[in-house]
C-alpha cells in the first residue's frame, strides 16, 4: 500500500469521521482475525514439533531395540547345536524383530505425516491474505478519501466566501445585535454584550451565521444593524431565508433539514433570496471591519445599535476598520462628535452620530488587510475564558454547579423560620454571602435575599409573600428573571436538592445528612451510567455542604459529610476538579472543550 500523505488523512478525519470509524473499526477485526489464526497455528505448530521429537525419539529406540534383538539373534545362530537348543529362543526374537521393524515403519509414516502437516501449516502461517484484506480496506478507504478530497478542492471555490463576493458583488455580514440573544439557538448567556460577541468572533475563530447584502437591499436584509464584514471564509449551508440554524459549539451549528441539493445551487437560490435576510452558514470567516447600518430601521427589531460613543471606544481600541451601509452600498464610517445646536433657544444637545465617506467597492473590501495577531488572539480567549459570558453544558460544570448548591445548603443556628418570619420597617436589599443571611421586609410582603456562586452565572433565592421563587442575576446585565422554583432545592423545607427527591424534608443539617445516606443506598443497589453520574453529583454536594460546615467550625458534621462523599468520589479527585476549574481570584475557568 502506498503511503497515504498527511492532508488526506486529516481530510478523511474532519469530514468522514463516522466512515474513518467505520473502517477502522472493520480492521481491527480483520487483523484480530490475523493475530488469532497466527496465534492458533503458532499453537499447533508448536504442538506438532513437540509430537516429531516424540517419534523421532521413539523411532531413535526402536532402532537400537532392533539392532540389540538381530545381534542376539546372530548370537543364537552361530552353530547348530545352539540353534536348535535356541530354537524357541530364536522364534521369539525373530517374532519381536518383526513387531519393532513394523513399529519402526509405522514411526517413520507417522514422522512424515507430522512432516507433512507442519509444511501446511507453516504455509498457512506465511499466509497473511487476513491481513491483507485489512490493508486493502484501508487502502480501499484513502483511495476514496482521496477522490472526496479532489472533489471537496473543486468545491471549496464554489464555496469561497471570496469568489461568492467577487462574482456576485455581494457582501457578507455577521450581525452582533447589543441587546439580544436567541436563546435557543445560541451558546451565550442573555446579556453578553456585544463586545464580548465581537471577541469571540475574532479570537475563537466560530462557525457564524450570516447572510449577504447587495446594493439596493434595505435594512430587512440583515439581522441586526451592526456587527462584521467578511473578506473570506468557507460556506458549509446556505438558504434563501432564516435557515434557523443552532449553534451546537463554536465549531458547529445544527441544522433541522439535510442538503437535499449541490452546494452550488443552495448558494444560487441563497443569493437570489426572498423580501427578507438570507442565512449562510460559514466556517473559517475572516473579518475584514466593523458595520453599522444607518438606513432607518422600518422592522420589528429597531433598538440593534449601540450609541455611536460606545461603537467608536471599541472599535478603535482594536484598530479595526469601521464601515457604515446604507442602501446595500459599504462605506467608510465617519465619526461625528456631539455638539450643540445653538439655532434653537436654550440650545438642543446633539447626540454624536456615523455618516458615510467615501464608497467601498467590493474588491477593496477583499483586500482589506485587517487581522488580529495570534497574541491579540489568545489575550481575548483568555479573557472570554476567565469571565465567560457562555452557556456552558459539560458533566465538570454540572459538578462544580451541584458543590455550589450544597454548599449553600448548610444549616446554621440562624437558619429562618419559614413560619414566623419577623418583619423590617424597610426593604433590604443587600446581598449576602450565604443562605442563611437574609434581610426582611415591612408588611405583606417579604422579601429574602441570597447569594449562590453558580459556575456560569449568579443565582438569587427570593420569597415573596409565601411562595418561593428562583431569581437569576446575569453577572453581565444584573438583570432579574424569575423563574419556578419547584424543580430547584435550595431552600429549607423542601424535598428537592440537586434535582433530586428527599425521603424526608430537609429542615436541619441532619435531615440533608441521612436523606443523603438514604438518596445514595437507593441509587448504589441500580449502579448504571445514569445513576454513577447522579451519585457523583451528590458526591460534589456533600463535598460542597462539608466545606461551609468547615467555615461555620462545625467540624464533626464536615467530617460525616466528606466521609459519605468520598465512598463516591475520592477527595483526591474532587479537589483536583475543582483546583483545576478556579483561578486564585474564584473565578470558573472554561476550555474550549467545554464548548464544542
Amino acid at each position: 500500500m502506498k503511503e497515504v500523505p498527511k492532508f488526506i488523512k486529516d481530510f478523511s478525519q474532519e469530514h468522514s469521521p463516522e466512515e474513518r470509524k467505520e473502517v477502522g473499526g472493520a480492521i481491527w477485526e480483520k487483523r484480530s482475525e490475523y493475530f488469532a489464526e497466527q496465534k492458533e497455528l503458532a499453537k499447533k505448530i508448536s504442538q506438532i514439533v513437540e509430537d516429531a521429537k516424540e517419534k523421532e525419539k521413539k523411532a531413535e529406540e526402536v532402532v537400537a531395540e532392533i539392532k540389540a534383538i538381530e545381534e542376539e539373534l546372530i548370537l543364537k545362530k552361530e552353530s547348530t547345536f545352539k540353534e536348535l537348543f535356541n530354537f524357541f529362543a530364536i522364534k521369539e526374537l525373530e517374532q519381536n524383530l518383526s513387531v519393532k521393524q513394523l513399529d519402526h515403519q509405522q514411526i517413520l509414516q507417522e514422522h512424515g505425516d507430522i512432516q507433512e502437516i507442519l509444511s501446511e501449516l507453516e504455509l498457512q502461517k506465511s499466509n497473511a491474505s487476513t491481513l491483507d484484506d485489512a490493508k486493502q480496506m484501508l487502502a480501499d478507504f484513502y483511495n476514496k478519501q482521496e477522490e472526496a478530497w479532489q472533489e471537496y478542492e473543486k468545491e471549496k471555490e464554489i464555496r469561497d466566501v471570496s469568489n461568492i463576493m467577487r462574482d456576485n458583488n455581494v457582501a457578507f455580514i455577521h450581525a452582533i445585535r447589543p441587546d439580544f440573544v436567541p436563546d435557543d439557538n445560541s451558546l451565550l448567556q442573555e446579556g453578553a454584550t456585544w463586545r464580548s460577541k465581537l471577541d469571540i468572533t475574532l479570537s475563537l475563530d466560530p462557525v457564524l451565521s450570516t447572510s449577504t447584502i447587495k446594493e439596493g437591499d434595505t435594512r430587512e436584509k440583515m439581522w441586526g444593524g451592526m456587527g462584521v464584514l467578511l473578506k473570506g471564509g468557507l460556506v458549509q449551508r446556505a438558504y434563501a431565508h432564516d435557515g434557523a440554524t443552532v449553534a451546537t459549539g463554536t465549531k458547529s451549528r445544527a441544522s433541522h433539514d439535510a442538503p437535499i441539493m449541490p452546494i452550488s445551487q443552495e448558494i444560487n437560490e441563497a443569493l437570489g433570496g426572498s423580501h427578507n435576510y438570507n442565512e449562510f452558514v460559514v466556517d473559517s470567516g475572516e473579518v475584514a471591519g466593523y458595520y453599522v447600518c444607518i438606513d432607518r430601521n422600518t422592522g420589528i427589531m429597531r433598538y440593534d445599535l449601540d450609541s455611536a460613543d460606545n461603537i467608536i471606544e471599541v472599535i478603535e481600541e482594536m484598530n479595526m476598520p469601521l464601515y457604515v451601509i446604507e442602501g446595500g452600498v459599504i462605506y467608510e464610517a465617519v465619526y461625528v462628535p456631539a455638539r450643540e445646536d445653538r439655532s434653537e433657544a436654550p440650545p438642543r444637545k446633539l447626540s454624536a452620530y456615523l455618516t458615510k465617506g467615501k464608497k467601498i467597492e467590493i474588491a477593496e473590501l477583499l483586500d482589506n488587510d485587517f487581522n488580529l495577531s495570534e497574541e491579540e488572539k489568545l489575550e481575548k480567549k483568555e479573557a472570554l475564558f476567565k469571565n465567560s459570558p457562555f452557556k456552558i453544558k459539560s458533566t465538570e460544570v454540572d459538578l462544580i454547579d451541584s458543590r455550589s448548591e450544597g454548599g449553600n445548603f448548610y444549616m446554621t443556628d440562624e437558619a429562618i423560620d419559614w413560619v414566623n418570619l419577623p418583619e423590617a420597617e424597610e426593604d433590604f436589599t443587600e446581598l449576602e454571602e450565604r443562605v442563611q443571611k437574609h434581610g426582611y421586609a415591612n408588611g405583606k410582603e417579604v422579601k429574602v435575599v441570597a447569594r449562590v456562586i453558580n459556575a456560569t452565572k449568579d443565582i438569587y433565592s427570593v420569597l415573596i409573600g409565601k411562595e418561593k421563587y428562583f431569581v437569576y442575576q446575569n453577572k453581565l446585565t444584573k438583570e432579574l428573571r424569575l423563574n419556578s422554583i419547584r424543580e430547584y432545592g435550595m431552600y429549607r423545607g423542601t424535598e428537592f436538592l440537586c434535582r433530586e427527591r428527599f425521603d424526608r424534608k430537609l429542615e436541619t443539617n441532619e435531615d440533608y445528612m441521612q436523606g443523603m445516606s438514604n438518596l445514595i443506598s437507593e441509587l448504589q443497589k441500580k449502579p448504571d451510567d445514569f445513576n454513577q453520574y447522579r451519585l457523583k453529583k451528590l458526591a460534589f454536594n456533600l463535598f460542597g455542604f462539608s466545606e461551609e460546615a468547615v467555615r461555620a467550625g462545625d467540624q464533626d458534621v464536615a467530617d460525616q459529610a466528606i466521609e459519605l462523599a468520598n465512598k463516591i468520589v475520592p477527595k483526591k479527585e474532587y479537589q483536583e476538579i475543582v483546583d483545576r476549574r478556579f483561578d486564585k481570584e474564584g473565578n470558573f475557568l472554561i476550555t474550549e472543550e467545554d464548548l464544542n
